[in-house]
């Protein structure tokens, strides 16, 4: 009788480990494939300029820890006068 129950509980557990187990591997194949594939780099998806709005012009950009400073030229005037060059 106590050797019934043992047998089942252990027939439980190995199936839990079984079925959970497949699934992690899955998931670490998933995210593997991810990162070899370089979905997961941010830095490709990142631009490299900086969009204000129309007639602001970026022209530098420095951003660390603390502090980001743009360096932007109004365009909006000039193009009110005509006078619009880069």
């Amino acid at each position: 009788m106590v050797n019934r129950r043992a047998n089942k509980k252990s027939q439980a557990a190995m199936e839990f480990l079984m079925t959970y187990g497949w699934a992690l591997i899955v998931i670490f194949v998933a995210i593997a494939a991810l990162v070899f594939f370089d979905v997961l780099n941010s830095e490709k998806r990142l631009p490299d300029s900086v969009m204000l709005g129309p007639g602001l012009i970026v022209y530098d950009m420095q951003a660390n820890e603390t502090d980001v400073v743009l360096i932007v030229k109004n365009a909006i005037v000039r193009r009110k006068l005509g006078l619009y060059r880069y």
